[in-house]
């Protein structure tokens, strides 16, 4: 199945204003694109005379496959350092309705990012975004993502095909130092984001071992101060979970810190009960936890898929983070430090 996709002008990647502004992540967003995907098409419903000028302006020509300014199709042509379009000629359609069909192929094949898309077919092929109006907090990376999503099979872990090995060895030495020889993997698009965003916001990060070590060892690389502890069961309940901290631990390390628990699920709550009231005893000023599945109501059965029993999450946790806790705008950016680190 090949992935295409399908930008409008106006309103998304400039502005929607009578002296339009390039969005400051266009060009970045268009790149990714371009690198990702199959093919990049503009699909602006003003004409020629009037959407051209500020899309040269720009330097936009580059990026795409196809353009198609109100009802004409483009081919863009560029040879030394000059751009030009060659007209290929009439989609046929009318300016209210921007069928996917007629770009030819399968309609299922294009994902159409706009921010008025009207009518559209198919229905489901178009990510909404809010109108760019030269706003600074406007982001192009979040809907960028959602676009990706919905191509059948696509994963954000395919963004780090050549870079998940690097952090699967680095895990692995990591672990091996820490006393661990079998670990669990997760989804490293997700361990990044949310380390990314948590990070900053902590003094202390506590990885449970073994389900808390992906996600305590991506922090670290943020810079995380990260110590681990281990938790086994013994018995039933929370009294039968045995903890035993494989990092030398100083009362003082953890008293008025901001701690931040990192495991891959809760289900009973025994563990992370056990594992929190030893970290009370040290006081901290705050705690909370991250959980690296998404999480669920209690009628969910997780042998069926993971995920986490919120109500089970013992309340003296200030609060409980999962992936879908943080949005993707700062993803790239994100990876590009983990990059400059492996």
């Amino acid at each position: 199945m090949a992935r295409k996709l399908v930008f409008d002008l106006d309103g998304v990647l400039i502005s929607q204003q009578k002296n339009p502004v390039l969005h400051p992540e266009a060009k970045a967003v268009l790149e990714n694109a371009k690198k990702d995907l199959d093919e990049i098409i503009l699909w602006s419903r003003a004409e020629f005379e009037y959407a051209y000028p500020d899309f040269d302006r720009f330097g936009l020509m580059p990026f795409f496959d196809r353009i198609i300014f109100g009802k004409e199709e483009y081919t863009p042509k560029i040879s030394n350092s000059l751009s030009t379009l060659v007209p290929k000629g009439k989609l046929g359609s009318n300016e209210y309705i921007k069928d996917l069909s007629l770009l030819g192929g399968n309609p299922l094949d294009y994902v159409l990012v706009d921010n008025e898309p009207g009518q559209i077919y198919p229905p489901d092929r178009v990510v909404r975004v809010e109108t760019y109006k030269g706003q600074k907090d406007h982001s192009l990376w979040e809907p960028y993502q959602h676009a990706l999503k919905k191509f059948k099979g696509y994963n954000l872990d395919d963004d780090l095909r050549d870079f998940i090995p690097k952090i699967s060895r680095g895990f692995d030495l990591w672990s091996k130092k820490k006393g661990f020889n079998d670990v669990y993997y997760f989804s490293t698009a997700k361990a990044i984001n949310m380390a990314h965003n948590l990070t900053k916001n902590y003094d202390i990060g506590v990885g449970i071992a073994r389900g808390g070590l992906y996600l305590a060892y991506i922090s670290e690389l943020f810079g995380l101060d990260v110590r681990i502890i281990d938790a086994n069961r013994t018995g039933k309940g929370v009294f039968g979970v045995k903890t035993e901290w494989k990092d030398q631990i100083n009362p003082n390390d953890l008293k008025d810190k901001k701690i931040i628990v990192f495991d891959k699920d809760v289900l009973t709550g025994n563990t992370s009960r056990a594992v929190g009231s030893e970290l009370l005893s040290y006081y901290p000023k705050v705690l909370d936890i991250a959980l690296l599945h998404d999480l669920k109501d209690k009628k969910s059965n997780h042998l069926q898929k993971p995920g986490n029993f919120s109500s089970n999450v013992p309340k003296f946790y200030d609060n409980i983070f999962n992936p879908k806790s943080f949005k993707f705008t700062l993803f790239n950016y994100a990876v590009k430090i983990l990059k400059e680190k492996i």
